[in-house]
């Protein structure tokens, strides 16, 4: 390369302006004069590559592969400059890191998702392994912490996945499905979960089911402790009881309060979360009811349920009210023409309760709550071939009449429903209450 070419290449490199001539020719020189060279290079040898003339030359190089010697060498050379400029290039950006580096911290809550949503499997994992594995209650209760923090995540973002995860996960944990291996660890793990539902109702959706079965389960654990027969529908047999000290912390205050606080704090839910609520609960009650539906004293814990978080409800809005009876009343209409008598003179016992609670309040012009309020007894007088649930049906109205008779508006319809279906069973005892 010349010196103009070598001008010309090096022109703008001063942030857009040209560098003094002066000190280009200089550095020119410099180069010329002595070439830049690496220290290996200098010190190592040059090989031949042509032998030098004499007989022992001649000799000594027999066999020998002279141009593969020198390129292996060469290599060599290559290889360890390339490890000295990495080592050098290491140590100044260790040199520079403290200072030249800058950490952005996530100062926005929303940042929180998408890094649970990459992590949430390492975190449960992390989670359940000690929790399974050990028996020391400081672990336990660092682990149960963390599935509390994890959930109100999850429940905060709308991670349907994740929630289902963790709380399906902790449902597991408690071991109320297999009394007979429940340890303390797994009765702290029910006070997790009843804790979680009462801080996160309004954000459990469908996770409401592994909930209130859960709690379906305690009262179930409770009635196996207490001496009563229960049969394992699943396993045709009787389930081991827990010991004696799990069964009195099962009805220790703590577990009692918060079961209770359950259904009792429903009120306090939003319009959306009260459906999934009472859609999850009338699903745990039908699946007692139809585990338990042939023997004499069917299990009706989640239905009374039902009967109290109506009664805790029932001054909501009356947009939110009907969402809820469109679910409900579908439910009482199963059940008050279920083929066991006993379950449906129940379910017909507390409608009527909650008939004469719903009928203290007037109904307004051009309202008709009371007729779809009311409409499970015509359903049950119609669908339900029993005379002696059909008898209880015409009873129940009867005392309505008698009582709610000034409030009583598009109800009537539905009372006239009823009377003209009993009309038509011709028994003497059907006429006489029509009349």
């Amino acid at each position: 390369m010349t010196k103009a070419d070598f001008l010309k290449n090096n022109r703008g490199i001063n942030d857009g302006a040209d560098l003094p001539e002066e000190l280009l020719n200089s550095i020119f020189d410099e180069i010329l004069n002595n070439e830049i060279r690496m220290k290996d290079e200098v010190e190592a040898a040059p090989i031949p590559t042509t032998p030098a003339p004499g007989l022992a030359n001649a000799i000594a190089n027999v066999g020998r592969d002279l141009q593969k010697e020198a390129y292996v060498m060469q290599s060599n050379n290559m290889a360890n400059k390339t490890e000295a400029l990495f080592k050098t290039l290491m140590r100044s950006q260790r040199k520079g890191s403290g200072a030249g580096s800058q950490f952005f911290s996530a100062s926005h809550f929303i940042h929180v998702k998408p890094m649970f949503e990459v992590a949430w499997i390492a975190v449960l994992a992390g989670l359940s392994g000690p929790l399974q594995g050990t028996d020391d209650m400081d672990i336990v209760e660092l682990c149960l912490d963390g599935f509390k923090s994890a959930i109100r995540i999850v429940c905060f973002f709308d991670m349907e996945l994740e929630r289902n995860a963790f709380i399906t996960t902790l449902g597991k944990f408690t071991f109320l499905n297999n009394l007979g291996e429940m340890k303390t660890k797994n009765m702290e793990a029910i006070k997790t979960l009843l804790d979680v539902a009462v801080t996160e109702g309004n954000n459990l959706k469908s996770s409401w089911r592994e909930v209130l079965t859960c709690v379906s389960q305690l009262e179930h654990m409770q009635l196996i402790s207490s001496g009563v027969d229960v049969p394992d529908p699943k396993k045709g047999r009787v389930k081991k009881p827990p010991t004696e000290e799990l069964v009195n912390e099962s009805r220790s205050t703590h577990i009692t309060v918060a079961a209770d606080m359950v259904f009792s704090l429903s009120h306090y839910l939003t319009g959306t979360a009260i459906v999934d609520f009472v859609r999850a609960l009338c699903d745990v009650s039908w699946d007692e009811i139809q585990s338990s539906g042939l023997s004499q004293h069917p299990r009706l814990f989640s239905l009374q349920k039902l009967v109290e978080i109506s009664y805790y409800n029932m001054n909501r809005i009356r947009l939110e009210w009907s969402n809820l009876w469109d679910i409900l009343g579908e439910h009482f209409n199963q059940v008050c023409c279920h083929n066991n008598a006993h379950v449906a003179f129940f379910a017909l016992d507390a409608l009527r309760q909650l008939a004469m609670r719903f009928l203290e309040k007037e109904e307004l012009a051009h309202f008709k709550f009371q007729k779809d309020f009311l409409r499970p007894f015509e359903y049950t007088m119609t669908h339900n071939s029993n005379p002696e649930v059909r008898d209880m049906v015409l009873q129940c109205l009867q005392q309505m009449v008698q009582a709610r008779v000034d409030n009583l508006r598009s109800g009537w319809r539905t009372m006239f429903g009823v009377f003209s279906s009993a009309s038509k069973v011709h028994t003497e005892r059907h006429r006489q209450l029509c009349i």
